[in-house]
Parts: C-alpha cells; sequence; structure tokens
C-alpha cells in the first residue's frame, strides 16, 4: 500500500467520513479517488495539501491522522552522514567546518542555493556567481518554508525579515507548486532588488 492508500484506508474506517464527501468536496473524478485508495497511485502536492484542508473541515482529528501517517512514512532510519567526496581543486575539509555551527538556518540555504545555481548552469561555471544572484537564490529558497509553514530560520537570522519586508506580486504557478525551478519567484525577488533593498541587506549583513 502507498502512503496515500494507508492514510485514506484509516481515515474511512476510523471515522464517519465517505468516499462521496471527499471527492465531491475535492472536486475529483471517482476513478481518481479510487487509484489513490487502492495503491496505483499517489496524490500530487496540490491534491494532498486539499485533502487535508478537506479532512480539517470534516473532522479535525482525521487531518492529524493523515499528517502522522505521512511523516510515519515519510521517515527513514538515520544513518550516518556520508563524508564529502575529496577534491583536488577544493578545500574540503574548509567546507566542511562551515557546518560546524549552525544555529541559524544561512549557512544551509547558502549551500543550496549555491548548489541550486551550479545545477542550473550544469556545473559548468566560467565566471564568478554574483552576490546579488546568490542572496536572490537564499530567499527564493526560503520562502516557501517561511510563507506556507511559518518555519523560523533562527532567531539571529535576517532572511524572515528580508521576506517579510519584500512587496512581492505573486504569480498563480508559484503558490499552485507549478513554478519548480523558481524561475517566476526569481523574477519576482529580482525585481524587489532593483528597487534597493537587497542592496540595504548586504551592507547591514556585512556591519553584523
Amino acid at each position: 500500500m502507498t502512503k496515500a492508500s494507508t492514510a485514506l484506508h484509516h481515515i474511512l474506517t476510523t471515522y464517519p467520513i465517505t468516499p462521496t464527501q471527499l471527492t465531491t468536496a475535492l472536486q475529483i473524478p471517482t476513478a481518481t479517488f479510487t487509484a489513490w485508495l487502492q495503491g496505483h497511485i499517489d496524490p500530487p502536492a496540490d491534491r494532498l495539501a486539499a485533502l487535508i484542508s478537506t479532512l480539517h473541515q470534516l473532522n479535525p482529528q482525521a487531518a492529524e491522522d493523515v499528517i502522522q501517517l505521512y511523516l510515519e512514512e515519510a521517515s527513514p532510519p538515520i544513518s550516518p552522514p556520508t563524508p564529502l567526496p575529496p577534491s583536488d581543486s577544493l578545500n574540503i575539509a574548509a567546507l566542511a567546518r562551515l557546518f560546524n555551527d549552525t544555529t541559524n538556518a544561512y549557512k544551509y540555504l547558502f549551500f543550496l542555493s549555491l548548489l541550486d545555481i551550479l545545477r542550473r548552469h550544469q556545473f559548468q561555471i566560467t565566471a564568478p556567481i554574483p552576490l546579488q544572484d546568490l542572496i536572490i537564490e537564499m530567499l527564493a529558497n526560503a520562502w516557501f518554508p517561511h510563507t506556507y509553514f511559518k518555519l523560523s530560520f533562527g532567531s539571529q537570522d535576517k532572511i524572515a525579515q528580508q521576506l517579510d519586508a519584500l512587496a512581492l506580486v505573486i504569480e498563480d504557478p508559484i503558490i499552485q507548486f507549478k513554478d519548480p525551478d523558481k524561475t517566476l519567484l526569481r523574477q519576482a525577488i529580482a525585481l524587489a532588488a532593483n528597487q534597493g533593498f537587497l542592496t540595504d541587506w548586504r551592507y547591514s549583513s556585512q556591519a553584523g
């Protein structure tokens, strides 16, 4: 059984909730719901979010059960960290020491954003990466966790403050998770950068 089928079987047998209630509220064909229930496919992220929202309205405890079932199914066993591979052109020990003190999230966002930029260039970088490009990438990576999940990036971190200060015009594809490469989101943040707010953040960060 898939994560979806396990969760759906649980709520349908535990709570007075019917498949018709869910298919009507979610506006999906009965065949789609049946495929979820039988484990042929899992619902996409937007449908899963809608399912949980619907269950909150029908029975809040059922929604909590679904969330717990997904978390339990999705939690892999903890394994020792894999050491970074050796390199003749990079000081791996120095890179690893960057993550010795991670009480705030900016180091992880920095590294993740750097990898995202390298991936888009197919790891073929012939010139230095501009600082502003890296800042925009970090803010784009932080936008969903901060906006939708209210994730704290650390008491001393300025990322959440800068995201709150952005007057972003967000398009539907971003909200509906149809912007997987964050292209539209980066463009919206870059527009704010042209208005000068990122420059102020850069100088305040250096001063701190």
